[in-house]
């Protein structure tokens, strides 16, 4: 078990739980996390606990304190809110409104002492959106905690990645200037989100590298969609926010993504060990000495010297596969220079 505490890096590991909820104030008082951690090593949890109290107590940090506890808290697989309050000793306000922020999340565990002070209403919103009690007892909400981490952690070690790009939804120009085979949006639409669902399961995730068309059609698709912003959503985040990213990205996020990058990422690949793959929507910028997968030249070209051409056309009207990324990453290292060359470069190796 690894225990990861707010003034070190946060680890990004599965399973992983979050110990939410009040902390001492006055350095005398022993917190109820090293309870809490005590419990979970004697129950057998093999993953990362996030404490969000400092390990050494040298120096505290306001702002990087909250940083911290906003990237574990994105990270981590479940909250437990454990809420022994004490309006004097452990008033947790806080604690208040981090759990009205994070239950909508799905993924909290809640309890408390019976002796706990001003819980009622935290009673009935776990309820109300849960629809479970409330637990009574540490390990208790422990041990449903290391439950759902490890179900999740599953589902995580399962889950497959694919790519794609310019699938255009809904636009009918991309028929028209691709020379897709289809009579109207309607088909178009219909035909590669029946594609994208066949292969794409609820837990997978799906880089969509840009000129994604409606962004509706998100609903009606599997998997965890990622998505690397195109030229097309460039103008709209212009025409629609003033290119506020962030306004932006939250109503990508209401329409159901499950994240917005604005211009590019960088990811590892199981099975390309040992290097980071470069996400782009445009060639030119994808970067030198490095696999780049990116999009907007639709069917033009497969493949080039630095990477694969993601973009759906190329891939009978459905994502890219890890496998597929796999295969066409060796391919290029067997390819010949006629391959990538230019006309002027092909005209001397002929001499040659």
């Amino acid at each position: 078990m690894i225990i990861n505490y707010s003034d070190e890096e946060v680890v990004h590991k599965t399973p992983s739980i979050f110990l939410a909820g009040p902390s001492p104030r006055d350095t005398g008082l022993t917190s109820w996390r090293v309870e809490a951690t005590r419990i979970l090593q004697e129950l057998g949890f093999l993953g990362v606990v996030y404490v969000p109290e400092q390990k050494d107590r040298i120096q505290f940090d306001y702002l990087n304190q909250v940083s911290w506890e906003q990237e574990a808290l994105t990270a981590c697989d479940v909250i437990v809110f454990w809420v022994p309050r004490n309006m004097k000793t452990f008033p947790a306000l806080t604690t208040n409104i981090e759990f009205g922020q994070w239950i909508p999340s799905g993924k909290c565990v809640y309890g408390r002492p019976d002796k706990s002070e001003k819980n009622r209403y935290l009673d009935w919103f776990y309820k109300e959106h849960t629809g479970k009690e409330h637990f009574n007892t540490l390990e208790e909400a422990l041990k449903e905690a290391i439950i759902i981490a490890n179900q999740k952690a599953e589902k995580t070690l399962s889950a497959k990645m694919f790519f794609t790009s310019d699938t255009h939804f809904s636009q009918r120009k991309s028929i028209e200037m691709s020379r897709r085979p289809f009579y109207g949006v309607s088909e178009m639409d219909d035909t590669i989100v029946s594609n994208w669902n066949k292969m794409v399961g609820k837990n997978d995730t799906v880089y969509h590298l840009g000129d994604f068309g409606k962004y509706e059609v998100a609903k009606r698709l599997n998997g965890n969609i990622v998505l690397v912003m195109g030229n097309y959503e460039q103008e709209d985040m212009w025409e629609r926010f003033g290119g506020d990213f962030k306004l932006f990205s939250r109503y990508l996020k209401d329409l159901e993504f499950s994240d917005v990058i604005e211009k590019s990422c960088e990811i590892e690949i199981a099975g390309i060990e040992g290097e980071k793959v470069h996400l782009t929507h445009k060639p030119l910028d994808c970067k030198d000495n490095q696999l780049n997968l990116f999009g907007h030249i639709h069917e033009k070209c497969l493949i080039k010297e630095f990477g694969v051409n993601v973009g759906i056309d190329n891939f009978h009207f459905r994502p890219a596969s890890t496998e597929d990324i796999i295969f066409y990453k060796n391919a290029i290292h067997y390819y010949d220079k006629h391959v990538f060359s230019s006309k002027k470069d092909l005209k001397k190796l002929s001499k040659d």
